[in-house]
């Protein structure tokens, strides 16, 4: 007898796994990517955006932010000085982990890291980010929300109900206190919910940057962070990357592949 349609599974996901073809089309694009350019930087975006990284695109269109499979990348340069297809690559290779990728520019390495000092862009919290502040809700009506949110607002555990104002169809109001979220814990789904529905912007979408490699020289420079500023380490200097910890994207254990939530050929073509 014909098995019914409806115990059949059916696969929803669009995810395909990448070929052995793909991944030589990656390497070879990155190959010939340090031929076009005069430096490589190794970056990070911090609270990615698609929006807002669009728009950085549109600003820096002779540059390429270039993100993939970090093996295929390390592959691809070199992760030895016997397998580096140009001088101190393997340097490179070594800091492509978690969800970093590379930068091809032209542009002076001083005037990048000028501008991404100062390209700060706050955006809603997502789940798994630290809370930056405590926040209780006061019962009362909750200004801003319409009748039709008051079932929403229950769902996220809110105890409210509506309460006429001048014989209209109602507010929500709040019945108990509510405490949306603690300083220093992680956010939940819920909580950074509420927070957007609050209108707190309390992450940045920024771009942390790691290393420089000059094509010319060979030369790999370290980019460290000090006070929330980024920039070039001295001989003996040693960074410091902790004033990214408390954003969504850096995690207790990086993913070795990377590029995890960010499409990763997303940047390859102009």
């Amino acid at each position: 007898m014909a098995k019914s349609k409806r115990q059949r599974k059916y696969s929803f996901t669009v995810n395909q796994k990448k070929t052995v073809q793909w991944k030589q089309e990656l390497a070879d694009k990155l190959r010939e990517q340090i031929q076009h350019y005069d430096r490589m930087i190794v970056f990070r975006f911090i609270n990615p955006r698609t929006d807002l990284i669009q728009d950085l695109r549109k600003k820096y269109r002779k540059s390429k932010f270039f993100l993939g499979k970090n093996r295929v990348l390390q592959i691809a340069l070199g992760r030895t000085p016997e397998e580096e297809i140009d001088e101190n690559l393997h340097q490179v290779s070594a800091q492509l982990i978690g969800q970093r990728g590379i930068l091809f520019t032209n542009e002076k390495l001083e005037d990048i890291i000028e501008f991404f000092n100062s390209h700060r862009v706050a955006v809603h919290s997502r789940p798994s980010n630290l809370a930056p502040m405590s926040l209780t809700l006061q019962p009362g009506v909750l200004e801003g929300f319409t009748h039709n949110q008051e079932p929403f607002l229950r769902k996220l555990g809110l105890v409210t109900r509506l309460k006429v104002q001048n014989a209209g169809c109602g507010v929500p109001e709040l019945l108990i206190p509510f405490t949306v979220c603690t300083k220093g814990k992680r956010l939940t789904a819920h909580q950074a919910t509420l927070l957007r529905l609050l209108g707190y912007k309390n992450a940045e979408f920024r771009v942390h940057l790691y290393s420089a490699w000059e094509r010319q020289t060979g030369v790999v420079t370290k980019i460290i962070s000090k006070n929330k500023q980024m920039q070039l380490a001295g001989a003996d200097e040693e960074g410091s990357d902790g004033d990214i910890t408390s954003d969504d994207d850096v995690s207790d254990a990086e993913d070795e592949d990377g590029a995890a939530g960010i499409d990763e050929e997303m940047d390859m073509e102009d």
